[in-house]
């Protein structure tokens, strides 16, 4: 309220007092005489009375219109200024995401007659299958590319149907936090090109196959179809380790030629297991009827040197199969030159014959 407002009221009041004080003596219709108290608004209506009998109501008008004047001067508390402030902002979001959403299809309504205009781009170009198909298909791969990344479980992706008018698909696997939005970006390229556009009448329709999804987190991104790992079955061999659905040797373990079990890779062991096996698949293919049936063949390998063996011919690749699983499996995956040596026998010219129904090196011995 400002100053001088009130001081000029005040001034009417105390003016009113001491022209008719708080009590007088009134005199009563049978000529008695009685004291009356006069009340504050009384007092200042008799002193407006007093002081302009010509306008008994002036005075009192005037004080009271300076009242009024120095309260409207005070400033007022706006209780409802935080949430207008918000409402406010919320309004102006609002109105500008349609702004956005207008300037674009304001930009759409602007182009010729046999055009459109492809999301988050701003030239035209001719509605042809093919304009329309690299369109779709590139603002569905960018919307992808964003919502599928970022994942951490398999709960956290779900699938999200992208079939426009332009054509049917699987759909994508998307962050659930993402798919409104990709929704979004399927939606516009549904209402503002396949379907204006007549996309399917004229270029064709069509759904692929698609399988049962088995939508899941791979590699921190969702997947459509996320293979499920099956463990091998129980029990488990010894010195073995789980490899898709086999059980397989561990590093530095290894089975022998048609064995089932892991042992180490020692030397001691890799070359009895070399061994077992050349030997083994010489004894079976000896058999012979006469000298013509036999032949010398090669058997070394890089766990080392040999002088060779002589075998029936019509078996000899049966031989020569099994030394090349020997070298391949055993020799050379686990270093037998560097690791445990070389050599090679001294050994006499071949000459392959058969005796006693069993083809030999020489004339005098296997």
């Amino acid at each position: 309220m400002k100053a001088s407002s009130c001081f000029a009221a005040l001034a009417l009041v105390l003016a009113a007092c001491e022209s008719n004080p708080p009590s007088q003596v009134a005199e009563t219709s049978g000529g008695q005489q009685s004291d009356v108290s006069v009340s504050a608004p009384d007092a200042v209506e008799t002193a407006s009375a007093d002081a302009a009998p010509a306008d008994s109501g002036a005075t009192v008008d005037a004080a009271t219109d300076a009242v009024k004047d120095a309260s409207s001067d005070t400033p007022q508390l706006d209780l409802t200024t935080t949430e207008t402030a918000s409402a406010d902002a919320q309004a102006d979001a609002q109105a500008e995401t349609q702004a956005d959403t207008q300037t674009t299809a304001d930009a759409a309504a602007t182009c010729p007659t046999g055009s459109f205009l492809p999301m988050n781009e701003g030239v035209c170009k001719q509605a042809s299958c093919a304009n329309m198909g690299a369109a779709v298909q590139g603002a569905l791969a960018a919307a992808v590319a964003k919502a599928e990344a970022g994942c951490a479980a398999d709960g956290d992706c779900t699938l999200v149907p992208t079939s426009t008018a332009c054509g049917g698909t699987c759909g994508v696997a998307v962050r659930k936090d993402a798919a409104e939005e990709m929704s979004k970006v399927v939606a516009w390229l549904d209402a503002n090109i396949c379907k204006p556009q007549g996309y399917g009448g004229k270029c064709g329709y069509a759904t692929p196959g698609c399988m049962a999804p088995k939508v899941g987190c791979a590699g921190g991104k969702c997947v459509y179809s996320k293979e499920t790992a099956v463990k091998c079955a129980l029990p488990q061999p010894p010195n073995t380790e789980c490899t898709g659905t086999v059980w397989t040797c561990k590093d530095g373990y290894f089975k022998g030629y048609g064995s089932t079990d892991c042992v180490e890779a020692t030397c001691e062991n890799l070359t009895k297991a070399k061994n077992d096996a050349i030997q083994g698949a010489i004894a079976k293919s000896q058999a012979c009827s006469g000298s013509d049936d036999c032949v010398h063949i090669a058997t070394s390998t890089d766990c080392g040197g040999t002088c060779g063996a002589s075998v029936n011919s019509g078996m000899q690749n049966d031989v020569l199969k099994v030394v090349g699983w020997v070298d391949d499996n055993l020799c050379k995956p686990f270093g037998f030159k560097a690791k445990c040596g070389y050599s090679t026998p001294k050994c006499m010219a071949p000459a392959p014959t058969c005796g006693k129904g069993m083809c030999w090196m020489t004339a005098t011995g296997p």
